[in-house]
């Protein structure tokens, strides 16, 4: 292996604290893209269907939920029944090569032909 002998400790403390630096950028912006759907949500859908939505997602899970964006199609046609007062989801969904990681996409119904969709991987 041929390491480059010009990079220094100062050279990747900078490289660490760019890193977090665009770590921090990239929450910021996905914490606006929830809050902007999250609150298109709440105009559509009464206050028992919004909180069910939120029990539904779980910000506070392992799973890590993404890219929220309301759309006028669900992410695809796979009906899953919930408990919940939406009673279904569209659901699609893989499984990693290990088996026990999976991902994909949700879309929630909110009323009037919209859907909050969103992706998870876990």
């Amino acid at each position: 292996m041929n390491f480059n002998s010009d990079y220094t400790e100062e050279d990747y403390k900078n490289d660490c604290r760019l890193m977090e630096f665009e770590n921090e950028r990239q929450e910021i912006a996905e914490k606006k893209q929830v809050k902007k759907a999250l609150s298109t949500c709440k105009k559509r859908v009464s206050k028992v269907w919004f909180d069910h939505m939120l029990t539904f997602i779980d910000f506070d899970s392992s799973e890590y939920a993404y890219n929220f964006r309301i759309t006028d199609k669900p992410c695809c046609r796979h009906k899953q029944i919930e408990d919940y007062r939406f009673k279904h989801i569209f659901l699609w969904q893989s499984c990693g090569i290990a088996g026990d990681d999976w991902s994909g996409e949700i879309s929630i119904p909110i009323k009037h032909g919209k859907y909050l969709t969103y992706n998870f991987a876990c």
